[in-house]
């Protein structure tokens, strides 16, 4: 018997442009970490064929990592003008710095046993 033919089509892309929040990411090795938040605008919905004509006009050059990284000053006044407390961003900062140091040390450790393992 013949397997029936599947395929994925694709129509529309919904752009969206997130709120920036206080975050709790681990690797924030110094400051506040930052984050996306959950509530969004819809910018527009367009046709899949028509973004992939002209991405660039809809999302801009890409940006090297470097253009993505914001300092940790830079982090700290753009939460402050959001609304958060300089206390927020401190608890926030030494959280963060404990939950790195956590994400470190259970590296150490799970690498170690996997060294042990194979010997």
């Amino acid at each position: 018997s013949k397997k029936p033919q599947r395929s994925v089509s694709f129509g529309e892309i919904c752009i969206r442009e997130y709120e920036t929040t206080l975050s709790d990411h681990p690797m924030c090795s110094d400051g506040p970490p930052i984050g996306l938040d959950w509530s969004y605008t819809e910018q527009m919905v367009i046709n899949i064929e028509d973004y992939e004509a002209d991405k660039l006009l809809y999302r801009g050059p890409n940006k090297t990592r470097a253009e993505m990284w914001l300092s940790a000053p830079k982090r700290w006044n753009l939460l402050l003008s959001m609304g958060h407390t300089a206390r927020e961003l401190g608890e926030a900062s030494i959280s963060s710095k404990h939950n790195l140091i956590k994400t470190s040390v259970w590296r150490t450790i799970s690498a170690s046993r996997k060294k042990l393992s194979f010997q």
